[in-house]
């Protein structure tokens, strides 16, 4: 049995469910063949086999006549085939049809991976706010590169928010010598993202407080969009953006975590946020940032309540276990991010099973760790220097269950950093907890929202 969730990501990367009675009647055909090694699956090939194909070759879809059809149509001659047909197709429209023609195209890929109908998809809504992440975007890469014959990235889906900006992102790739008009490339670009936030679900109304979400080493904000199903319609998901990725791929990586503190509570304070109840969530090492946060708006005045959430992670002057060596062990001393392949076993408990199973994206992970690692180090450096009093705000931290790198009970470290409210609680899952098992890490916020949050409010 799985989630409807679970089951809507499976669909988009070609997994298909098997009805019990035909499942059973593929084993009892396995079972009478006598042999120790088959695999029976249900799959949409045109889906699955560009995803899984992108990274490298994959000698399992040399023998499988659909795949090899499926990954055929997204490359050489066939893209250019479909970029010269796609080319003639939009050469007698106007700047407005060309650009909502390319915007339909992308609604349709785009409400495939995210189990909805594309009809219902608004080109002008932020992807993002319904649930579109880095996995569903290597798939609909696939399915824009075949279907265009433009040189379509996963990083280009992540960057530009909704589908009319990505349309628009197209139609400058496919350079039909007649420049847009303002009218149509305004509306996608006017909602991008920008900047140290990103909105990942606004409030159904006015806010009644928001929940400020860092991501551990590696990480992007889109690892905390399942939350948003989880939580009231009344608390906004913010997320924070580091330098080096997501939209902001062309900035160099952050190596100084008091200045991105810094930056962070600026842009807080820029848009008036700070007059509201306020988590900062910190999963792993993104819970050091949320705690050099909390130590700036201390000093503010006019802050709202704030709760410190650290998930996973202890203080960045805590002695690291012994797992959190191993993984520090995986980066140090290193030229250049390690293979994936070497890197997986490591990694294991500590990513999602559907990272480590996506070469393509623990590829992109490990380059991202690299540099966060580099932030870690240069923080730990500073703080040698000085001596913090304790915070007076609650915190409240959350471990997994059975974190392959953290041990239970030694997140305690936390206790003696605030005066105010303590206490420890547990989800059930690995060092990826929160992103596994979202629902039970959205209660944990909620009981927390709950602690700062006047009553009735």
């Amino acid at each position: 049995m799985v989630t409807d969730e679970a089951d809507r990501t499976a669909r988009s990367r070609g997994l298909l469910p098997l009805a019990p009675g035909r499942a059973l009647r593929a084993l009892g055909k396995v079972l009478d063949t006598g042999r120790t090694a088959v695999g029976v699956t249900r799959t949409d090939w045109s889906l699955f086999a560009p995803a899984y194909g992108a990274a490298r070759h994959r000698p399992l879809l040399d023998g499988i006549e659909e795949a090899r059809t499926a990954t055929a149509g997204s490359g050489g001659q066939e893209d250019t085939s479909a970029r010269a047909a796609l080319a003639g197709r939009l050469a007698a429209l106007s700047g407005e049809e060309r650009l909502r023609t390319l915007a339909d195209l992308v609604r349709q890929e785009a409400a495939t991976v995210l189990g909805m109908d594309a009809a219902a998809l608004d080109p002008g809504t932020p992807l993002a706010h319904l649930g579109f992440n880095s996995l569903m975007a290597v798939t609909v890469r696939g399915e824009l590169t075949r279907r265009t014959g433009l040189p379509v990235t996963s990083e280009l889906l992540l960057r530009l928010p909704t589908c009319e900006a990505v349309a628009a992102e197209l139609l400058d790739l496919l350079d039909l010598g007649e420049p847009r008009t303002a009218e149509a490339a305004g509306p996608g670009r006017a909602t991008a993202p920008a900047g140290w936030l990103r909105v990942l679900r606004p409030a159904a109304a006015e806010p009644r407080a928001r929940v400020l979400c860092v991501s551990g080493m590696g990480g992007t904000t889109g690892g905390h969009l399942p939350l948003a199903a989880h939580l009231a319609a009344d608390v906004e998901l913010v997320g924070v953006q580091m330098p080096g990725r997501e939209t902001r791929t062309a900035e160099v990586p952050a190596t100084d975590m008091m200045a991105v503190a810094d930056q962070v509570v600026a842009a807080l304070a820029e848009p008036g946020w700070l007059g509201l109840p306020l988590v900062l969530y910190g999963h792993s090492q993104g819970s050091w940032l949320c705690w050099e946060v909390a130590h700036r708006l201390a000093h503010r005045p006019g802050v709202a309540p704030v709760a410190l959430l650290p998930v996973c992670g202890l203080p960045p002057m805590a002695r690291p276990t012994e797992g959190l060596s191993r993984l520090a062990e995986l980066i140090t001393d290193r030229d250049e991010a390690p293979d994936p392949a070497e890197a997986a076993p490591v990694l294991a408990g500590v990513l999602p099973p559907e990272v480590l199973d996506d070469e393509e994206l623990l590829a992109d992970y490990l380059v991202r760790l690299r540099s966060d690692v580099e932030l870690a180090e240069n923080h730990r450096s500073v703080l040698r220097g000085f001596t913090r009093p304790a915070l007076d705000i609650p915190v409240f931290p959350v471990e997994g269950s059975a974190d392959p790198v953290l041990p239970r009970g030694s997140m305690e470290v936390w206790s003696p950093l605030t005066t105010g409210e303590f206490a420890m609680r547990a989800i059930e899952g690995t060092h990826s907890a929160p992103l596994d098992n979202p629902a039970a890490l959205a209660a944990e916020i909620t009981r927390a929202l709950a602690r700062i949050t006047p009553p009735g409010a």
